[in-house]
């Protein structure tokens, strides 16, 4: 099952204590393919030698997402972390749709949902944080993108307005997004070596690709989380002797990008209506 991944990264071991790893996978889009499918999938892996699940949102179109989710940590009996993407929003609204994903983490032991967690140690010198993000309209041209997402049809602080009106909401998620994920950053960055930020859409352009080239002005506004990209690249600036590990998916398309000498992005590749491990991460 753990073989043909995307990306196989080696994070610098603790000094002490037993080698770890972690499973990374995102745009599961569960949707697209039989229940069972996807059930026997987290059965098999359940079997393999893993200690924890990474996924990178889109799990299932709307607010079933966290049903699955629940389900998925039922099968496999091992930490989950999450973030959600743009896909779980559908037919409903960030905000509460948040709001349910937090409270749900809350109550169940092996969920955490790393847009509302403070770092998690994953050794003594690496933790994990993550945001869901937005892909926020600063990439490219928004108003002259012949682009139109479901997004904008399907969510409810979005399917209401166009053009100038819905840049700025765009704008204003990517914000803060950014903001509210710059502060968990920087507590785990003033604590450990590492840190791998979890997250949905690409924060950087380099790393957002299709049929392998970046991606241009006219998709950018919809592919890549620019206002997460400045932050990260701040914090990185702001940190020159730590190291920031970026997961990222959205496009559906592979990227390994270093974006500084201590800022490495990486992209999942991902088929629609198949699943397969995106990464695996070992401590």
């Amino acid at each position: 099952m753990a073989k043909g991944f995307t990306h196989d990264i080696s994070l610098s071991p603790a000094s002490s204590g037993a080698a770890r790893s972690l499973y990374w996978m995102t745009d599961l889009h569960l949707d697209a393919m039989p229940e069972e499918k996807w059930k026997l999938f987290f059965r098999q892996l359940s079997h393999e030698a893993f200690d924890g699940l990474l996924i990178g949102g889109d799990i299932v179109n709307g607010i079933n997402s966290l049903k699955v989710l629940k389900e998925i940590e039922g099968i496999i009996e091992r930490p989950l972390y999450f973030v959600l993407g743009n896909h779980d929003f559908y037919y409903g609204s960030i905000e509460k749709i948040r709001k349910l994903a937090k409270a749900l983490a809350m109550k169940t032991a092996n969920l955490h949902y790393l847009t509302y967690s403070d770092p998690i140690p994953l050794n003594a010198d690496v933790a994990l944080v993550g945001h869901d993000g937005w892909s926020d309209a600063r990439t490219g041209n928004f108003l002259a993108s012949t682009i139109m997402l479901n997004d904008y049809l399907f969510i409810e602080e979005l399917k209401k307005l166009k053009g100038k009106d819905l840049e700025g909401k765009l704008q204003e998620l990517g914000h803060k997004s950014a903001l509210s994920a710059e502060i968990v950053l920087m507590k785990a960055l003033d604590q450990f070596k590492t840190v791998v930020f979890l997250t949905h859409s690409s924060p950087f352009r380099e790393a957002c690709l299709y049929e392998g080239k970046i991606c241009d002005d006219n998709w950018g506004p919809h592919f890549v989380s620019t206002a997460v990209g400045q932050m990260l690249s701040k914090a990185a600036r702001a940190y020159p002797d730590k190291s920031l590990l970026v997961l990222s998916g959205h496009s559906h398309e592979k990227a390994d990008v270093s974006m500084a000498d201590n800022l490495r992005v990486l992209s999942g590749k991902t088929d629609l209506g198949s699943l397969c491990l995106q990464g695996v991460i070992r401590l």
